[in-house]
């Protein structure tokens, strides 16, 4: 494969995707992979840096320079998303929580659901 010059948000999901169905955990460990920075690449105008992760902790991650590549939206937020399935930690999954979100409680226990694992890359703005 030759290098390309020109790439779109939509070459980066398909690769990221594809990558997904060869190795899920690897590309899942390497997208919560997140590591501290400091303030100046906190404040760079595209580039997706958090501090929630680790509370009060700028850290960035690969998601977070992808985004990064194509700019951000009006809400400062980029276009690519990494898609949760979600789980109780009781064991519920699956179309029983298909309508909740993160942190939600769990419709058959009331615990607070969590994330379980990505599902897939998609363009979200």
């Amino acid at each position: 494969m030759s290098i390309k010059e020109t790439i779109t948000v939509q070459d980066v999901i398909d690769l990221l995707n594809e990558a997904l169905k060869l190795d899920p955990k690897a590309v899942q460990d390497l997208i919560e992979s997140r590591v501290t920075c400091n303030e100046n690449l906190g404040l760079h105008p595209s580039i997706q840096v958090s501090n929630y992760h680790i509370k009060g902790v700028l850290t960035v991650g690969m998601l977070g320079f992808l985004n990064g590549i194509f700019g951000t939206a009006k809400d400062d937020f980029g276009c690519i998303a990494a898609i949760y399935q979600l789980k109780c930690p009781n064991g519920h999954k699956g179309e029983d929580l298909r309508k909740n979100m993160l942190g939600d409680l769990c419709p058959l226990c009331g615990t607070s659901i969590q994330l379980d694992y990505i599902s897939e890359f998609k363009r979200i703005r």
